[in-house]
């Protein structure tokens, strides 16, 4: 059942209608595929020892650790996950903001690509 889920999630975050309009409702189904295989803070353990394993991302990933971001679980959730479900968290984003629209668009494939990881390695399990 869980499987399904997250295949329904990597499904919505690549190929909805819907998501294919917002980088922001892409990233939030993308990244809930990671959530359901590894609730609570097992997924930062994961993603931080999966980034650099993964291609194209893993340009945009050194581009990160190169501006000095160490935790890239970090990143991703305080900067991405917890800013898009959240409105009333800092950081706040402007969804029209360009420069907003140009790092999530660099940024998403990242989560993307972790997400296929996970459900790869799962199937092979």
């Amino acid at each position: 059942m869980r499987r399904n889920v997250k295949l329904s999630h990597l499904r919505i975050g690549n190929t909805s209608p819907l998501s294919s309009r917002s980088s922001y409702y892409q990233f939030l189904s993308l990244y809930k595929v990671l959530q359901i295989h590894l609730p609570g803070p097992r997924v930062a353990t994961w993603i931080n020892a999966h980034a650099d394993d993964n291609m194209p991302s893993v340009v945009r990933v050194r581009e990160l650790r190169a501006q000095g971001v160490a935790d890239l679980a970090s990143y991703l959730y305080e900067n991405w996950r917890n800013a898009i479900a959240n409105v009333e968290r800092e950081p706040r984003l402007n969804p029209d903001d360009v420069a907003t629209r140009t790092r999530i668009s660099q940024d998403l494939p990242i989560v993307r690509d972790l997400a296929r990881t996970m459900i790869g390695s799962e199937l092979l399990d």
